[in-house]
């Protein structure tokens, strides 16, 4: 894992992109999208890269 690197919540996330956290979370539960990690209480994190990647793939 990169260190220096802020990651997004999955509100943060969602945000970006403009979606819910919900839908993020739904994304991450059936597999269309992959946390970069999980703490151990079970929050998800984003890498900022992933943000770029979602748009490259899904926003043309």
């Amino acid at each position: 894992m990169e260190s220096g690197v802020d990651l997004l919540t999955s509100y943060d996330f969602a945000k970006a992109i403009g979606v819910s956290a919900a839908t993020v979370k739904g994304w991450d539960n059936n597999g269309t999208l992959t946390a970069y990690l999980v703490t151990p209480g079970g929050s998800r994190r984003y890498h900022p890269k992933q943000v770029k990647e979602y748009f490259e793939r899904y926003k043309r």
